[in-house]
């Protein structure tokens, strides 16, 4: 791959697919997440009207008129058969730091799934809103994570330091070259090698 020296490292310039396959992969939950995260503000929407004294209730969904009470219960399905939680999983589990989502822990996407699997409008109104807000809260700091990552991946800092050069003699020379013990690194005008 191709190199480039600046000061006494040298680095590694990432070639452009690789870049494009690894912003390809970053992006693949945010489709989900916007999903998910709208779900959440249509469901929010349907159930703003009610009263704060419906909060300790079990069936605050009757207070909701028909086809609405319904709406909701289809996009709880909907947002418990959403697929981010799966792929937010995966790219943890892909990454031994976590990657872009290193900031997200073990013990919150374990909150998510539960979050998720208990959304049901069979709790009490201030339960489930609050599985809602989490819900919302550790998905939307997954998608910042996620974001963060894609930009310093974009980000044309074009190379990476693959090795810093101990022990490199800079020679100015033809002459200085010819001085050199076989094994010895230096550089030449930008350029390093080892004596032969």
């Amino acid at each position: 791959s191709a190199k480039k020296q600046v000061g006494d490292v040298t680095y590694d310039l990432i070639p452009k697919g690789e870049i494009k396959q690894q912003v390809k992969a970053l992006k693949e939950p945010l489709g989900e997440i916007d999903t998910m995260l709208r779900t959440i503000n249509q469901i929010r929407s349907i159930y703003k009207g009610i009263s704060p004294g419906v909060g300790g209730l079990a069936n605050w969904l009757s207070y909701i008129p028909g086809t609405d009470a319904s709406d909701v219960e289809k996009l709880i399905k909907a947002l418990q058969g959403n697929i981010a939680f799966k792929k937010l999983a995966d790219m943890k589990a892909s990454s031994p730091t976590g990657g872009a989502l290193g900031a997200i822990s073990e013990r919150e996407l374990s909150l998510l799934e539960s979050n998720l699997g208990s959304i049901d409008p069979s709790l009490s109104f201030f339960l489930f809103k609050q599985n809602i807000d989490e819900i919302e809260n550790i998905v939307s700091r997954a998608k910042e994570g996620i974001k963060e990552q894609i930009q310093s991946v974009e980000t044309p800092k074009n190379f990476q330091p693959i090795q810093s050069q101990e022990n490199l003699l800079e020679i100015k020379s033809q002459e200085e070259w010819k001085k050199l013990k076989s094994g010895q690194k230096y550089i030449f005008n930008g350029v390093t090698g080892t004596k032969k």
